[in-house]
Parts: structure tokens; C-alpha cells; sequence
């Protein structure tokens, strides 16, 4: 391994390297790699502020990677500011955090609640693996802190990506807020959090911010014991959370709040939605739980859209759920328990179907990627690599295929122009230097394509050998415009089974990720992100799948990372000036969106994108179970041409339409005249265009549990049940029936002369 000198405060005691793979105390998912690497300081109460901010700026100057601080107690004594692009990540014992685990001694900020967080993560920054321990807060004089970890208030790019993965927060007063600055696409998971206020706080979100399999309950604190001075029993500690004001969650805006696997217990308040600073929130919550909580869930104010639930309960000691007097907007439960009879609001309130017997909340918790299975590393430094040469393929490939037996090939922070194309060999993984999902603008491992342009059905630039995979990289086209995009080769393809993609980004490509040329099976791709032209994802000839939280949005080509090469634009088309939103006009006339095409078996959780011709499909025969999907703005959301015999569940779609000329080729859901299978939707949300829903095949479609803002459905053919409807426009609230069979509680329906397509 190769190190280099660098300049640092005396106070930095550590490692900066080219890129160490680290050996943790505590068994580890995947490999770890990071850029510098500290240990804990003798004496164990030493402080550590200086080292360690000194070590997260010099990572950030190089352009983002990791900082590791390895088990032990690190003490800091002010705030600490995590750059761009950098990921703080330590060695977490869980559940038994006390004395095997980086535990981060907060020593700042007693005694003022409204301080600077001790944490501030900027876009593209995370914390990963930490125990966040307050050793002066007691239960018997307990004291406000500011926040532990927040999101920037003043960031230097797009205030996108700020994630809290696999934490542990022993004793904060108030945990982790996400805002109230504007913001999005924050991902909290794998997390547990004892706070004495608040647990997690969010506002201000925009398209979308996620929660996944987090917990806010007394047993942080619990776990940690007598290394906790002045611990509390667990009587004691569950006793003054629920005589206090304390809230588990608190949700001001967030659009698209997609939340699954939260668990809250012993808070006054387990979860609450209210006005934010910028508006009202509208949300899904899937596979959940709020157990012994005063209140449950307090419903203040949402927008018209609403909330909807699915697999979720609710248990409180006071009420399950509570409605403020003026509460207007609409609440889905669909198969959720409640301690005792729901609580219902007259008709904003939907409930459906039975909590099932066994839960299923299982399906929805997030799955650990693929790594290689060989520990081999390989820098493409050592290779000839370099941010400075016109074509990096050779290097490239000569480190791929030195690491033709396994193992991960690593691609330090910088921008690598190339010329050819790259094969990543079985059991190799190529990664770039990003931990934790990331945005165009944040920067890090960028490979830059510079060949393929106009040759649609070209070589893709990378084309990955059954059972490999890509992770945290960035990929940018130089010479693509914004306005008349030019057609580029697919950029990722898969050329045979068990093949992965984690945390990668794709600007502005044509068409992003291809794994449905080749069979697919046992796929697994994991927070893809970015903005493709023509296509995003199509996946296919697949015996089994998982595939969760793509995130796609026009704003990935227009935020930039600074320096990044830009093509100038060439004239507009004839009438279509050069104005902002010019290219969410072109993604709904041209984009298919995610594709799926005979997948035996595939599971999709937490899927979104923004502007969309066809926002997600299903063709051919399929299996498949559809979690938490959001089509903001497609022509067609969610279309379906399957063939007899297909089935696709879907739970918790949000889908808006955007076609203003109310003709039948767009809507929310669109079937079309081949559509033979059959497809369920439960707890859907829909709002805008001329229609919800236009069933135009032979197959069948049950919509059971759903809110619209759109307009009447539209039924030509097969079978149609409806049942459990809210529309928001009275005057909408009916089904034209062309044709076919239609059943209906709760919505009127019309018989209409059959129109000439």
C-alpha cells in the first residue's frame, strides 16, 4: 500500500492514504476503504475535535472518501462540519455498543438546545457505524444539547444526500434533524436513537427523503450501561419520556416521504405531522410499528394528498391516532392493527383489509448488497490511472483484469476521462470512493465517457461479467447537452446472472442500466440515481430480483459538481425556447422510465422518479411485488402489458399524471389493448391530469383503498373492481365504462357509448 506525507495540525494522529482497506474490530458487511484512518487517543478523554476535523477536510479537499476511526472513544469538545463528499465511518458492535464500538463523546453544547449540531453533514456526506454518546447528560438532571447530526444550513452545492446509516444515539436531547433549510434526498436507516426530545425531526424535504428500518425507543441508552454515567433503569427512563414532551417523529414537509420499517415505543408522541416552514408533508409508511407511545399518531395538518399506511400498528396508551378539530386531508390504513378499534374522521379516513396474521413487514426491510467474496484489492492509481490523462481505459482494464480472481477494484476521488469501453471481470467489483448515495453535484469517483455519441446500439460503456458489480461511482458525459440530447450506448449492461449495482450515479446519460439484454437473474441493484434522457433502468429475463430506491430526476444534469465539463447547448427545437423545465418537457415525451420484462419473481421497493413518458412498466410475464413506487409527472405512470397469467401487487403508488389534453393514451395507471394479467393496487395515491386510471387490455384490475386529485378513471375492457375511493373533486368522482365488467362501492359509475380509438 502506498502512503504519502501530508501536512496536518499536530493535534491529527492517523494515516491518510492513497486508499487502505481497514480491518474493524467487529465483522463487517462489506469490505472497508478508506482514505484516512485514525485510532483512539491515550488518554482515552483526550480531545479529539482537531484531529478529526483536521482528517474530514483534508478527505474532502481530495474530493470525498471515507475517514475510519477505529473502536474506541473519540471526545470532541466543539462542533464538527463533515464536507461534501465525505463519509465519517466507525466500527459498530450492535447491539452490544458498550465498549466494543467508535463511540463519539459529545462534550459540546450543554446547556444550549438551539446551538450548532455537533454534527453538520454536508450534500453527499454520511455518518456510518458510530455510537453518539453524551457522558455528562443524567437522567436526573437532564440538560438540552443542540441537535447531534443535522443537514447543512448553509451548504456549498445543492443541499442533496445527507445520510445516518447503521448509528446508534445513546442519550441525545434531539437526535437528528433534516432541515428546516431546504432539502432532499436524505436516507436514514439501519439506525437506533434514544433522545430525550426528539428522535428525528424533518422538514422542508423535497423530491424525497427516506427512513428506513430505524428505531427510537429507551433501549440505546439501556443497551449501553454502566459505561453511561448515571444510567437509568429501564422503568425510570421509560417513565420520563412519557410524562414529557417528547416526540419519536415530527414531520413538518416533506414531499414523497417514503418511510419503511420505523419502530417508535415509550414517546409521548410516537409520530406527528404538522405545517412546516414551507408547507404541509405528504407521506407512505409501510412495515412500522409505534407500541406504547401516548399518542400514536398525531395527524395536525397534510396536504390533500395525504397520508397512506400499510402493515403498520399502532398502539397507544391515550389514543392510537389523534385528529386535530380541522384535520382536512385523507389517511390510507391498509392491513394495519390498532391497539382496540382505528380511530376514524369521518370520510377522510380509508380503512382496508385485515392485519395479517403473521407480519409481513419483513419483506420491506432493506437487504445487504453483494460484495466480491475475495478480499483482494486493487487501486487504479497503481495502474496508470489519473484525473490528468485524456484516456483512462487501459488503466482501467489492466487493474480489472489484474483482479481476474476476485476482488474489488477502487477508483479514488477525481474525474477519468475515457475513450474506450470497460469489461469488470466475475467476482470483481469496481467502486468508487462514496459510501452512501450521492448526487451529480457532490462530486467523488467520476468516470467521464467521452465515446458512443450518436451510436444508440453501440458497445455500453461498461459492461459487467455474470456475478459483478459496480458501487459508489459517478458517471458524467462531457459532450451531452441538456437541450436535444445526443444518443449514447447504454452505460452500464449486464452480461449475465447475479450481477449488482450500490450507490451509483449517472448525470446525463441516454440510457442507464441495462439488465434485461442478457438473463438477470438474482440482480440486485440498490439506490441508482440520476438522469437518463431515453432510458433508466430496464431489467428482464429474470428468474428472481430485487431491485430498491432508484431515485430519478432531471436536477442530476443540471447540478454540478464544481468544474465538472459542461457541452454547450445547441439552439432549441423550433418553439421551444431554452427555458427552465425545458427538459422535464422532453423526459415525458421520450423517457421510459424503469422497465421490467419477464421477471419470474422480482421485488421493487421504494422506486422514484420525476418526468416520464412511461414512468414504470411491466411487460411480457411477470411476478412481481411493487412496494412504495412514485411517478411524479409521467405521461403514463405505471403501464401494463403483461401476459395471461402475470400478476404484479402493488402497495402504496403515488402516481401523478401530466398529459393536460384529457385524452385516454395518458393517465395514472395505463393498461394496454394486449394487457391480459392480472394487477392489484392497494393504498395508491394519485393527484393531477385528466385521468386516474384508463384499463384498456383484457386482463384484471383491482384498485382497493386509494386518493385522487386526477380525474375519472376509464374502463374499455377486462374486469375492474373498485372499492374504498376518496376524490378530492366531487364532480370527478365517477368511472366511464367503454366496455368490459366494472365493480364499484363508494364512486358512481357511468355507462358511456364506446368512443373510436
Amino acid at each position: 500500500m502506498k502512503t504519502r506525507t501530508v501536512f496536518l495540525p499536530f493535534a491529527f494522529i492517523g494515516t491518510l492514504w492513497a486508499a487502505e482497506v481497514v480491518t474493524p474490530a467487529n465483522p463487517q458487511p462489506d469490505l472497508v476503504i478508506a482514505e484516512a484512518v485514525l485510532k483512539a487517543a491515550v488518554p482515552a478523554d483526550a480531545d479529539d475535535t482537531e484531529r478529526l476535523q483536521a482528517a474530514l477536510d483534508e478527505v474532502g479537499r481530495k474530493g470525498g472518501g471515507t475517514v475510519f476511526l477505529h473502536r474506541g472513544n473519540y471526545t470532541i469538545t466543539q462542533p464538527i462540519n463533515v464536507p461534501v463528499g465525505v463519509t465519517l465511518r466507525g466500527d459498530c458492535a450492535f447491539p452490544s455498543i458498550a465498549g466494543k464500538s467508535t463511540v463519539i463523546r459529545i462534550r459540546a453544547g450543554r446547556g444550549d438546545e438551539d446551538g450548532t449540531a455537533a454534527f453538520t453533514l454536508n450534500p453527499g456526506a454520511g455518518v456510518m457505524g458510530l455510537v453518539f454518546f453524551y457522558p455528562d447528560q443524567t437522567l436526573a438532571d437532564p440538560q438540552p444539547y443542540p441537535w447531534t447530526v443535522r443537514t447543512a444550513i448553509h451548504p456549498p452545492v445543492a443541499n442533496d444526500n445527507q445520510t445516518v446509516d447503521s448509528c446508534v444515539f445513546v442519550n441525545s436531547w434531539k437526535a437528528i434533524s433534516i432541515g428546516p433549510e431546504w432539502n432532499e434526498l436524505h436516507t436514514i436507516r439501519k439506525t437506533n436513537i434514544c433522545a430525550l426530545k426528539t428522535g428525528l425531526a424533518i422538514d422542508s424535504v423535497t423530491d424525497i427523503g427516506r427512513v428506513i428500518d430505524t428505531t427510537i425507543s429507551p433501549l440505546p441508552w439501556l443497551w449501553f450501561g454502566k459505561q453511561a454515567k448515571g444510567a437509568p433503569t429501564p422503568d425510570a427512563l421509560a417513565g420520563w419520556l412519557l410524562s414529557h414532551e417528547t416526540t419519536g417523529v415530527d414531520f413538518g414537509r416533506s414531499d414523497w416521504e417514503f418511510m419503511r420499517g420505523v419502530d417508535v415505543r415509550n414517546y409521548k408522541t410516537g409520530i406527528r405531522f404538522r405545517k412546516g416552514v414551507n408547507g404541509l408533508s405528504n407521506a407512505v409508511l409501510a412495515g412500522s410499528a409505534f407500541q406504547m407511545c401516548e399518542t400514536a399518531l398525531e395527524l395536525v395538518e397534510l396536504n390533500d394528498v395525504g397520508l397512506a399506511v400499510y402493515d403498520t400498528s399502532f398502539n397507544g396508551r391515550v389514543k392510537n391516532v389523534s385528529y386535530a378539530p380541522d384535520f382536512k386531508s385523507v389517511v390510507q390504513f391498509y392491513n394495519c392493527a390498532f391497539k382496540g378499534a382505528p380511530e376514524t374522521s369521518g370520510r377522510h379516513v380509508i380503512v382496508r383489509g385485515k392485519p395479517p396474521a403473521r407480519r409481513v413487514g419483513g419483506i420491506l426491510k432493506a437487504r445487504q448488497p453483494p460484495c466480491p467474496k475475495a478480499k483482494a484489492f486493487f487501486d487504479v492509481k497503481d495502474y496508470g490511472a489519473s484525473s490528468r490523462a485524456e484516456d483512462n481505459t487501459a488503466a482501467f482494464q489492466k487493474a480489472l483484469d489484474a483482479a481476474k480472481a476476485g476482488g474489488t477494484v477502487y477508483v479514488p476521488a477525481g474525474r477519468y476521462r475515457f475513450r474506450g469501453n470497460l469489461r469488470v471481470p466475475s467476482g470483481v467489483e469496481l467502486r468508487g470512493c462514496t459510501d452512501v448515495p450521492h448526487h451529480t453535484c457532490s462530486g467523488g469517483s467520476v468516470l467521464m465517457p467521452y465515446q458512443g455519441r450518436n451510436e444508440e446500439g453501440g458497445t455500453p460503456f461498461i459492461s459487467l461479467e455474470a456475478k459483478s458489480g459496480l458501487r459508489g461511482l459517478a458517471f458524467w458525459y462531457p459532450e451531452q447537452t441538456t437541450i436535444n440530447p445526443s444518443p449514447y450506448p447504454w452505460t452500464v449492461r449486464s452480461l449475465g446472472v447475479g450481477c449488482w449495482i450500490r450507490d451509483v450515479n449517472i448525470g446525463n446519460g441516454w440510457q442507464g442500466v441495462d439488465f434485461a439484454t442478457h438473463p438477470s437473474d438474482g440482480h440486485f441493484i440498490t439506490y441508482l440515481s440520476g438522469c437518463c434522457w431515453r432510458k433508466a433502468l430496464f431489467v428482464g429475463k429474470a428468474k428472481t430480483g430485487y431491485v430498491e430506491d432508484l431515485q430519478f430526476n432531471p436536477h442530476y444534469s443540471l447540478r454540478r459538481a464544481h468544474r465538472t465539463p459542461v457541452a454547450q447547448n445547441p439552439p432549441p427545437p423550433e418553439g421551444q425556447p431554452p427555458a427552465a423545465g425545458w427538459e422535464a418537457g422532453y423526459l415525458r415525451d421520450h423517457l421510459e422510465g424503469f422497465v421490467f420484462r419477464d421477471c419470474a419473481d422480482e421485488t421493487i421497493v421504494g422506486t422514484f422518479l420525476y418526468a416520464a413518458k412511461d414512468g414504470i412498466a411491466f411487460y411480457g410475464q411477470n411476478h412481481v411485488k411493487l412496494y412504495i413506487h412514485g411517478t411524479d409527472t409521467g405521461a403514463r405512470g405505471l403501464v401494463l402489458d403483461q401476459k395471461p397469467g402475470s400478476t404484479l401487487d402493488a402497495v402504496l403508488a403515488q402516481i401523478v399524471p401530466w398529459d393536460q389534453g384529457g385524452h385516454d393514451e395518458k393517465a395514472g395507471i395505463w393498461t394496454a389493448p394486449t394487457d391480459r394479467g392480472a394487477a392489484t393496487f392497494h393504498a395508491s395515491q394519485f393527484w393531477a391530469g385528466p385521468r386516474t386510471m384508463v384499463q384498456r387490455g383484457e386482463g384484471s384490475l383491482t384498485l382497493e383503498s386509494l386518493n385522487s386529485l386526477s380525474g375519472p378513471m376509464a374502463v374499455y375492457g377486462g374486469k375492474v373492481s373498485i372499492d374504498g375511493v376518496r376524490y378530492e373533486r366531487r364532480r370527478n368522482q365517477f368511472v366511464d365504462v367503454y366496455g368490459g365488467a366494472v365493480k364499484a362501492n363508494e364512486i358512481d359509475v357511468r355507462k358511456v357509448e364506446k368512443k373510436e380509438d
